[in-house]
Order: structure tokens, then sequence, then C-alpha cells
């Protein structure tokens, strides 16, 4: 599995806008997987709704809950678009994105609560990954919340579009630096 792989990077972002710099840190937990894999809208399968969030992955991982077993469920149509654009998270972190600041309150239709917004693209497919806080007030510590494909509604009109300035994605097992871009 390809998000298994990135339990072991992390991403510092330094981005701007206007004069004022941010900095964050983007990890990844097998509790992430759940939400944005869209696995919680599968209400009828109990074998994704029951345990912990990391147990659930770990089934996954193993065979236990298998591909077949989730596309058997009636609600599969609902969280099917983003299984294939997840197989391809990482490439589309590693590669330059629009990032944003998310206001919710642009959004107000939406349930989504998030610091940050990037659109990226899998292939020809725009994506959008939303970014929150791991920990309480704590902007510095990113997670991803969710993960779709772009769809009839464009989630980063009246967003403020910050410009990246640095990127670094390491392998937090060692601290080897595996990509890093820097605006010239």
């Amino acid at each position: 599995m390809n998000y298994e792989k990135l339990l072991d990077v992390a991403y510092n972002f330094t981005i701007a806008r206007k004069g004022i710099v941010r900095k964050f840190t983007l990890t990844f937990q097998k509790m992430d997987f759940h939400h944005i894999a869209g696995l919680h809208k599968l209400t009828d399968t109990r074998q994704v709704l029951r345990g912990t969030r990391e147990c659930i992955f770990d089934k996954i991982v193993q065979g236990a809950v298998s591909q077949k077993l989730i596309e058997e469920s009636d609600l599969y149509t609902e969280m099917s678009a983003r299984l294939a654009p997840l197989c391809h998270l990482e490439e589309v972190l590693d590669n330059d994105n629009l990032i944003f600041k998310y206001n919710e309150n642009v959004r107000v239709y939406s349930k989504i609560k998030s610091d940050y917004l990037l659109e990226g693209l899998v292939g020809d497919l725009s994506v959008y990954l939303f970014l929150g806080n791991r920990n309480e007030n704590d902007e510095s510590c990113q997670m991803c919340r969710t993960f779709f494909p772009k769809s009839t509604i464009d989630y980063s009109i009246g967003q403020p579009k910050y410009t990246l300035l640095r990127k670094e994605k390491i392998r937090v097992s060692s601290g080897e630096i595996l990509l890093r871009h820097e605006r010239a």
C-alpha cells in the first residue's frame, strides 16, 4: 500500500503571502488513512467501523479487510472516487501544488475543517488535499484531513493563495532529506 510508505515521511513547508511567512510540517499516521480514503462513508460495513482506525489500517495492510469487501458496500460509490488518486498522494505532495490558507467561512455549506488546502494533479485529474492541525491550536504540525478529486465545486475560490518558498521531504527514521524544493 502506497500510504504505508508515507508513515516514515514528513514534509516541511515554508509558505508566504504579503510578507507573512508560515511554516508547518505534514506528518502521516495510520489513523489518518481512514478518513482520507473515505472509509468513514461505509457505514454499512462493520469491518471498517469496528476497532480503532489504526487497527483497521493494519487489517487492510494484512488483507483481513480486502478491496473486494470494501467494494461490496452499498455505499462504495460515495468514496470510490478517492481511491485511485489516493495511490498517488506521495506524487501529489512531491510536485508543485497551489497552496491556500483555508477559510471555512468562505465555504459555509461545507463541513470540512481545515487549515490549508493543496490543489494538485494526478495525471490530468485535479485533486484537493485538505490539511488540519494534528494538535489543537498548533498549526505547525499538520495532518491530512481529507482528499478527493475536484468536481463541480471549486474549493479554492475566495481562499488566500500562498507562495511556496521551500518544501523538504524527510525520511523520519533517518533524517535523510529525500526532496528539496526552494523557490528561485
